[in-house]
């Protein structure tokens, strides 16, 4: 790696972000909703164990999505046995249920 990439890298330069590999993902409601209806309609949440849950989360950069959808897939795992995110998906609300109190 190059001491000074923004100089070595300079025509092509975008940033540390951009160097380092950080893509930013953003989870629309929609989307969101429609990511748990397939996952709660399939019956891959209560099938999956945890490590497979986890590892799914992490590959599609679910666990650092911020505001109010972060909390749902952080605590998917606790909640995976629950009819609290399928309700949601099927829901028009924008806010999600505070998932956060089903952990031990």
């Amino acid at each position: 790696m190059p001491d000074h990439p923004y100089k070595t890298y300079e025509k092509e330069w975008n940033g540390w972000l951009d160097f380092l590999g950080y893509v930013k993902t953003h989870w629309s409601i929609r989307k969101v909703k429609e990511l748990l209806s397939d996952l709660t309609n399939s019956q891959i949440i209560p099938r999956w164990n945890e490590a497979v849950l986890y590892s799914f989360l992490l590959r599609r950069r679910l666990l650092n999505t911020q505001g109010r959808h972060g909390e749902i897939f952080r605590n998917l795992i606790e909640a995976r046995h629950t009819r609290e995110l399928e309700n949601y998906a099927n829901s028009d609300l924008e806010v999600p249920s505070d998932l956060s109190i089903l952990k031990k």
